[in-house]
């Protein structure tokens, strides 16, 4: 009888240790990865572990400025919620189901020619995938959701501009995250400030001044690693391939044209050497 309450006990020991472990191992993961990913401190406050269905919950991360700025943080978030299965955390890749983040505060900062976000989008496009990556197992994401997310610019003190300015971003939705390359957690950390970025560039253009807006476009724009993070790189493809048809529809066309023409030049000969035969005839 003893022998059994033993045992009952040590698996209900097992069962509360388990999550609270691998509570401790995503947060561990998180700072980690994020740290990498972004040059600048990642803490994560805290991370659980359901026992059924292995859905992970995030609470308070928050991602520290570059130095030299005024404000602690630039990025705070207050909750995620990772939706997998045990199937899927022991396979290769790492199969997530869907990522939901929700309540970021983003605090836009402005030094000199310089802001916050420029200077981290700067350090994600300096580095090649391969100085981010670790040695874990990679990852897919069938779905990723950002949402409610608030943005909060301190500009510069110009006269007859307001130096607060705050709008929300609409929801950023990603999917098939890591089906066309390695994505590992400092890879999804790497896209996700991306987005944010894209969609503050995107939906503020019209409230953030040219200083702040320019330079972070400029990144995203033109450094190729940053066109591949935020999935533009498919579409810029798609164009490149679509103006290709096009070019070599136009030459099917020209060629087709000049064809016709020397099909016509023919027929006109013909028409000349018949009326020849018949002039004679007569």
């Amino acid at each position: 009888m003893r022998g059994g309450i033993t045992l009952l006990v040590l698996i209900i020991i097992l069962v509360l240790a388990v999550p609270m472990f691998a509570g401790r191992a995503v947060k561990l993961g998180v700072e980690t990865a994020g740290s990498r990913a972004l040059d600048v401190g990642v803490t994560l406050e805290g991370a659980s572990l359901a026992i059924l269905g292995a859905d992970v919950s995030l609470e308070k991360l928050r991602i520290e400025n570059p130095e030299g700025y005024t404000r602690p943080h630039l990025l705070e978030l207050d909750r995620g919620r990772v939706g997998t299965q045990w199937s899927g955390l022991l396979g290769n890749p790492v199969q997530i189901d869907r990522i939901r983040l929700e309540g970021a505060v983003v605090v836009l900062e402005q030094k000199g020619l310089k802001n916050n976000l420029q200077e981290l989008l700067s350090t994600i496009a300096e580095r090649e995938p391969q100085d981010t990556q670790g040695q874990g197992k990679p990852l897919h994401v069938g779905e990723l959701l950002i949402n409610d997310v608030k943005v909060q610019a301190k500009l510069l003190p110009l006269p007859g501009r307001a130096q607060d300015v705050e709008f929300s971003l609409q929801p950023i939705r990603m999917t098939d995250l890591g089906t066309d390359r390695k994505l590992d957690l400092a890879e999804l950390t790497a896209r996700v400030m991306v987005a944010i970025a894209g969609g503050i560039i995107e939906q503020g253009g019209d409230m953030l001044p040219t200083e702040l807006i320019g330079p972070m476009k400029s990144i995203l724009g033109e450094s190729g690693r940053m066109l591949m993070l935020s999935g533009q790189e498919a579409l810029q493809h798609g164009a490149e391939a679509g103006k290709d048809l096009a070019e070599k529809g136009k030459a099917m066309t020209t060629e087709a044209a000049d064809k016709a023409k020397e099909i016509g030049e023919g027929l006109k000969d013909v028409g000349e050497g018949l009326k020849g035969l018949l002039e004679k005839k007569e």
